[in-house]
Parts: C-alpha cells; structure tokens; sequence
C-alpha cells in the first residue's frame, strides 16, 4: 500500500536536500519499498547505519531530512529502563515529565534524557501504510511486543527482554472494556502473573504441584 506519486515526489525533496554519498537514499527507497511493517517502525538510524555500511552521522543526517521531506514521522520515546515499555511516545519533548511511572514493571523514574529517552522514525502513513499505524486494530501480541516494548532492554547475556518475556508468556488476549475472557494454559509449579498493560492491574496466583 505505496503511495507511488508521493513518495516519487519526497524522494526527489530528499535527494535534492544535500550532497549524499552513493547510494545512500537508493538504500533509504529500498527500505520504504521493500521493508516489512516491523523493519518500518521505529528505526533507529544508527542500526541502519550499521546494517548498510552507512557513516552514523550521515544516517542520522538522512532520516531527520527525510523526516522534514515527509517519508517519515519522528517519535521521541520515553522507555522504562527495567522492562524496554514504551512508557509515552512524544512527537515533541514539551510535553515530557520530569518523573515517569511504568504500569508493567509498576515502578517510578525520573526521566533523563540520555538514558530513558530515544528518538525513532516511522514511515509516513501518507507514504506507506502499515499495521502499526492503527494500533487499536493490532492483535494482543503486535500490540505488546512491538507497540509496547522495544528491543532496547536488554538481559545481561545480551537478550533483549522482549525476547525473553515471549518465552515467558503462556497466554495474551486483548479484552474489551466490560467485556470477559477465559483463557487455558498449561501451568507448571510455581506462579502465574497476570498484567494488565495499560494499568497497574495484576494478580499472582502460586501453583502448587497437581493444582492452582
């Protein structure tokens, strides 16, 4: 779903901002052409810059003017630094807090900016539609671990949490307001967790051997 004439147009805005190096926003057209939703959501133009031989400061360069041509749209993302939720995403920092509390780890921060705050570039829906512009129409899965978290977490083997928290899920739905859901699991010794990822609604419940 391209916009064929618009992103022409932008590409030609794009191309005729500076003197790029070869090949550069050919790179940059490939992406938007061919990329997945997932590889067209919060990018990071530094790994961009590393996944296409690209020099950091020209990457970065590339996509705040493609930002200004319109191929994509800045985010400024407050993260929690325990689980990698995006706690608010911000198109401008005037609407930032100085203390932040993330609903999924239940835990309050003061925001720092070269710490908790990264900036990121999503494809333009004027451009390129993806699924992740319409985040309400998203399963409970897309919804958690791409809209909500980020990669950025990381375990101290190098994991990102985000991965390891898929291997700790045992069942995600997405519940309507007043309406009920039942869910089956398979439930080892131990305990289940429940979260809510919009509140601070959870419950524990032990698992003894044989029974809940």
């Amino acid at each position: 779903m391209i916009d064929e004439k618009k992103l022409e147009e932008r590409l030609v805005a794009l191309e005729a901002a500076k003197s790029w190096s070869p090949r550069v926003v050919s790179r940059l057209e490939m992406l938007l052409r061919s990329g997945t939703d997932e590889a067209l959501y919060r990018i990071n133009p530094i790994q961009f810059a590393t996944e296409k031989s690209i020099a950091e400061a020209e990457a970065i360069d590339l996509f705040l003017h493609a930002c200004v041509a319109g191929l994509f749209d800045m985010d400024w993302l407050l993260v929690c630094p325990m689980c990698s939720d995006v706690v608010e995403s911000f198109r401008s920092l005037r609407k930032l807090h100085t203390h932040f509390h993330c609903h999924l780890c239940q835990s309050d921060y003061d925001a720092a900016l070269d710490d908790y705050i990264t900036v990121t570039f999503t494809v333009s829906p004027a451009v390129r539609s993806i699924r992740f512009h319409r985040p309400d129409a998203l399963s409970a899965w897309d919804y958690v671990f791409h809209y909500k978290m980020t990669p950025g977490g990381v375990m101290p083997d190098g994991v990102p949490w985000s991965e390891t928290a898929k291997g700790l899920v045992r069942a995600l739905t997405r519940i309507e307001p007043g309406s009920a859901a039942n869910l089956e699991i398979d439930a080892a010794e131990g305990a289940l967790l429940g979260q809510d990822f919009e509140s601070d609604a959870q419950f524990l419940v032990p698992v003894a051997r044989g029974r809940v």
